[in-house]
């Protein structure tokens, strides 16, 4: 017996041989590839979708539900899995503040999730200033963030991020500059230096 027996080989061999064998014999039923869950948004968001991204801490989780009572919620489901929700704070009649819990499933249709993130927000912004908090170490947020089309703004408070509708094709070196150095930085940048 040889050492060298490669199961995933002989598995798909196996599999090509019953599809010749199928075909030869003239079956022409298949069985239909399973479809891919559905993606759909729930809004206001239910608290145990909240409650299921928000993790096991009980400050966070009384947090996560005075915000789900008190804020404009939206959760993003995949099938029956909570991916994402967010969380919108009017400040005043033009000031909306929006935050983002998201599954470690979501890592993987983080495309899918910005797309939705551009659709909803830029609707929003046309008739709000949409800002976001990220912390300086908060590197995929950050990352997000540029994604969706926000700019990291060093006039308001520090970790303030503001969408420009019309401005996330930039360049993200200028936006990661921005967050860095502030409103110099984006000027810098604006100008090409």
């Amino acid at each position: 017996m040889s050492d060298d027996y490669d199961s995933a080989k002989d598995c798909q061999a196996s599999y090509y041989a019953a599809v010749e064998a199928k075909r030869l014999r003239g079956d022409t039923w298949w069985p239909p590839k399973p479809k891919a869950p559905e993606w759909r948004i729930v809004s206001p968001a239910p608290r145990t979708a909240a409650l299921d991204l928000a993790g096991a801490g009980a400050r966070v989780r009384r947090i996560v539900l005075q915000q789900v009572r008190n804020f404009e919620t939206v959760a993003i489901y995949r099938g029956d899995d909570c991916i994402a929700v967010a969380y919108f704070c009017r400040h005043g009649w033009r000031r909306t503040e929006m935050a983002l819990s998201i599954a470690p499933a979501g890592a993987r249709h983080m495309r899918r999730l910005v797309r939705i993130a551009q659709l909803t927000l830029f609707a929003m912004a046309e008739t709000r200033l949409i800002v976001a908090r990220i912390g300086r170490s908060n590197l995929a947020g950050q990352r997000m963030a540029m994604l969706v089309g926000f700019h990291a703004h060093g006039d308001f408070d520090p970790g303030v991020w503001i969408l420009r509708k019309g401005k996330h094709e930039l360049d993200p070196r200028s936006r990661q500059r921005g967050a860095r150095g502030g409103r110099k930085a984006e000027t810098d940048a604006g100008r090409g230096e």
